[in-house]
């Protein structure tokens, strides 16, 4: 049974208002977010701003931003969100009357859902204990609850990961920094060439997914054998790329082997990452029809410092957008883009390129630049640590983490990153949706949270911020006045 709320019609118990939709005002059903600014909504309310707008797609109501009907995209994490706050706060027992009125049935919601996993090329089924299985795993790496449950379900999509290895010239440049344990339990930067930091970002992920048992690929960018347009020339394991998967034997071995091949290379040459796109296109081609039978996705993360070039070193920013157009459409693919510099410029053309190809690309800094990204976009309730940095780098689906660097979060999104972030333990019940009531349960989930490390204020951190998470989440707080405000300001220049 259900409540009703005289402004906003039908409520879920327990949902409350973090989890009601900007349009029609109630729970959100089936949400859906905006691929271009983020904003979520009920699927048939943003049908309806479409049917009402352009046919080439509409605008945000709540940003005023133009969007096309292929960044309408599921917003899963909160789905589930929305689901976990059915099944714990409606009745976990609904006894339905038969028709003669003599007998009940109880109807239970059910506590896990069952999903895929990769089993050489095979896709099975995965049960609940498996999964739960699969989710403590990932949480001795570090991760709180939430977060492994949603880094766990996102690998059972993942087919493989293939890291693209940006070995130019310029990456010999001695600004570089990689995060190294320093005396007292601290951490300190350490000062080094952006290839270094290259390798020890390659090595944290071989870690990383060796442990999620997803296959990761690392391709060199200039191998010496680059062939500029040559045709079916299928790349070299051990010399052009290097492959680390769990299902192929000792991973300390595998590990060991890409470490020393790593160290091997030097820096040298242009940036063709076009034609190196190329390569791994025609790698992947036999493959494709199977991933996409089996519904899974390959992410691809670009390692760069510079622009990309041509065979005659200039600029080639059109071949580099019809590449991943063209990887897009053979398979379902997800791109992050990893700068390994401040260059402004480089930013700026795969922005261009992010705002070109129709497919999901999301562009990360280095960990300490995106902490603070994230404070000048307002996220100030966020300790920023090196686990939430790998999780962003390796191609996470959750669209509210991509978000955290690029604007002020909205209140549900904030929500729903903290309790992925301050939830511990896997059995650890939903906080209650309603802000006030929200912010005390974080509050007082806090006492028992670990501290993660914070890259910003380099010191051991709460994960959250509850001063500024209620500042966040509680309505018609200064920051929330302030960011209505710029809306404002937005859709007036707009209009």
């Amino acid at each position: 049974m259900t409540e009703t709320d005289s402004l906003s019609g039908p409520v879920t118990p327990g949902a409350g208002a973090l989890l009601h939709c900007p349009i029609c005002l109630s729970t959100f059903n089936d949400p859906y977010l905006l691929g271009e600014c983020g904003h979520t909504f009920c699927k048939t309310c943003i049908e309806g701003v479409q049917s009402a707008g352009q046919r080439a797609g509409g605008r945000c109501p709540t940003c005023r931003r133009a969007f096309r009907p292929h960044q309408v995209l599921p917003n899963f994490a909160l789905r589930e969100l929305v689901a976990e706050n059915q099944r714990h706060f409606a009745t976990m027992a609904i006894h339905v009357t038969t028709p003669s009125g003599t007998t009940d049935e109880c109807i239970r919601f059910p506590t896990a859902s069952t999903g895929l996993r990769r089993q050489g090329s095979i896709v099975r089924k995965v049960d609940s204990a498996d999964a739960m299985a699969e989710v403590e795993k990932v949480m001795k790496l570090g991760l709180p609850a939430g977060l492994a449950k949603l880094v766990a379900e996102e690998n059972r999509q993942i087919a493989q990961r293939i890291f693209l290895l940006d070995n130019s010239g310029s990456t010999q440049a001695r600004d570089g920094k990689i995060l190294v344990e320093a005396p007292g339990q601290s951490m300190q930067w350490q000062r080094c060439t952006r290839w270094e930091e290259i390798k020890d970002l390659a090595l944290n992920h071989a870690r990383w997914n060796l442990e999620f048992g997803v296959p990761s690929e690392f391709v060199i960018l200039n191998s010496g054998t680059t062939s500029w347009g040559q045709v079916g020339n299928e790349m070299e394991e051990g010399l052009e790329y290097f492959m680390v998967d769990a299902a192929s034997g000792s991973g300390k071995e595998q590990l060991n082997k890409l470490e020393e091949a790593l160290g091997a290379i030097k820096p040298r040459g242009l940036t063709p990452i076009a034609e190196r796109l190329r390569r791994i296109r025609e790698q992947l081609r036999p493959k494709c029809r199977e991933l996409l039978a089996h519904g899974q996705t390959v992410v691809l993360v670009i390692v760069t410092d510079g622009l990309p070039t041509g065979p005659t070193g200039g600029i080639d920013h059109r071949q580099l957008v019809e590449e991943l157009r063209t990887l897009g459409n053979d398979l379902s693919l997800h791109v992050v883009v990893r700068l390994c510099t401040d260059d402004d410029a480089v930013a700026d053309l795969y922005n261009r390129v992010d705002g070109e190809v129709e497919l999901q690309l999301d562009i990360v800094d280095d960990m300490r630049a995106e902490a603070h990204e994230c404070r000048n976009a307002g996220n100030y309730f966020l300790a920023y640590s090196p686990e939430l940095q790998l999780v962003r780098e390796g191609g996470t689906f959750c669209k509210e983490l991509d978000l955290l660097d690029e604007r002020l979060l909205e209140p549900i999104e904030a929500a729903l990153i903290s309790q992925m972030l301050v939830r511990v333990g896997l059995d650890a019940p939903p906080f209650s949706m309603e802000p006030k009531e929200f912010c005390i349960a974080v509050r007082e989930a806090l006492q028992s949270c670990p501290n993660v490390f914070d890259v910003g204020t380099m010191r051991w951190e709460a994960p959250v911020r509850i001063d500024d998470l209620e500042w966040a989440v509680l309505p018609m707080s200064k920051t929330r006045r302030e960011c209505g405000n710029m809306m404002r300001v937005e859709a007036c220049s707009i209009m």
